[in-house]
């Protein structure tokens, strides 16, 4: 019996100690693993800051190029404005015009010129972030055609203006004798029975 109770006890005491080292190895791995949380916490934080400044910087780019091409238009009149949001766990980019207090939605609240003005310098300021130092060179056909002819006068300097400022070359397909005559090189392409000539 005494055999037996010793038996018993020594094998409570193996268990006891395999329970030990388990708990031992287990405390470790949870240290381990509270060590990883709080570097990938910190990290995300390093992050999101990261891309709270890159965001800012983003829009300030943005905001810049197109209030400079909506003020040569429509002088006072609208404000661009870009605002980064999270929804669903992403960051989203909305766009929108202020015209005093009012929030306009571009695409739907506004005409068909409003719409080219941003259009182009939206593109204008994709072209500028890129971070190739090469000269850039901007195809657009027919990218003013929605703008009022009294306005096409305005198009001609905001071209000349952005393309000294950013140093972008551009090479644009116009009926609109504004864009043209203003233009620094201009090629006249007629057709004659069926064959395009260049004058």
């Amino acid at each position: 019996m005494f055999n037996l109770i010793k038996e018993k006890l020594l094998k409570k005491q193996a268990e006891y100690e395999y329970l030990q080292d388990q708990l031992k190895a287990t405390m470790l791995s949870l240290k381990s693993h509270n060590i990883e949380l709080t570097d990938t916490i910190e990290s995300l934080t390093i992050v999101r800051e990261v891309s709270k400044i890159t965001q800012e910087n983003l829009s300030y780019k943005i905001s810049e190029i197109v209030n400079t091409a909506l003020d040569s238009i429509f002088p006072d009149k609208y404000i661009f404005e870009v605002e980064f949001v999270d929804k669903n766990n992403r960051t989203s980019a909305e766009i929108y015009l202020k015209s005093g207090e009012d929030k306009i939605d571009i695409m739907t609240s506004t005409g068909g010129g409003l719409i080219n003005i941003v259009a182009f310098a939206l593109r204008i300021t994709l072209l500028s972030i890129q971070t190739q130092p090469n000269r850039k060179i901007l195809i657009l056909d027919e990218p003013f055609s929605c703008v009022s002819v009294d306005m096409q006068n305005k198009i001609s300097a905001l071209l000349q203006q952005l393309s000294t400022k950013l140093n972008i070359q551009f090479v644009i397909v116009s009926h609109t004798q504004e864009i043209i005559s203003d233009s620094d090189n201009c090629i006249h392409i007629t057709q004659e029975r069926g064959v395009s000539k260049c004058t």
